[in-house]
């Protein structure tokens, strides 16, 4: 699943009208401050008089679909794990979290986790987002909202995937696992 160019650091390819854009892994700082801002971000739309009015409603057929995915994906996954192996206790944890989030899971927090997610993703669009050459789309002078408006929908939408397979790997994988590369090094 995890190529070597994803492990070298090099990130994850995509094309868009024959011009070829790359993700870099995040460094261990920009994961973080990715992290925070999604809390941040969730906390504040949480607090949003028009979201206030959801907590009331129960999740989406959608979000509830969603939920039930996890659920089942993570108890195959428990299923499949070695009793002895340390990832059991993680799995075992994130197993009771997904319990918890079904019973009490409203309209109101599948909102804010979107809008969230989403800020996450654009904040790292921007400074993830690299050229064939490994130069950085986005001047990091020059990250503003702005440089969000410049960016064509289609290099914006194909980025957001290949952020969540690389938080992905960066979760799954042993810390440490990627060192971003020299802009000249590929």
């Amino acid at each position: 699943m995890y190529t070597s160019e994803m492990l070298d650091g090099h990130g994850l390819s995509f094309e868009i009208g024959g011009k070829t854009f790359w993700v870099r892994p995040p460094t261990p700082e920009e994961y973080d401050d990715a992290l925070h801002l999604q809390s941040v971000v969730r906390k504040r739309i949480l607090a949003a008089p028009e979201i206030v009015e959801l907590r009331s409603l129960p999740a989406s057929a959608e979000g509830q679909e969603t939920l039930l995915g996890a659920l089942a994906d993570t108890e195959q996954a428990l299923q499949e794990v070695e009793s002895d192996n340390p990832e059991r206790e993680m799995l075992t944890r994130r197993l009771a979290a997904l319990r918890r989030l079904q019973e009490t899971r409203t309209l109101a927090d599948e909102v804010a986790d979107e809008r969230a997610i989403l800020a996450r993703d654009r904040w790292l669009t921007l400074r993830l987002l690299t050229d064939d050459a490994g130069q950085p789309v986005v001047l990091p002078t020059k990250v503003s909202k702005d440089s969000w408006a410049i960016l064509p929908l289609q290099v914006r939408n194909g980025a957001r995937p290949l952020i969540w397979a690389l938080l992905r790997m960066i979760e799954e994988l042993p810390f440490g696992w990627v060192q971003p590369p020299e802009p000249s090094s590929k």
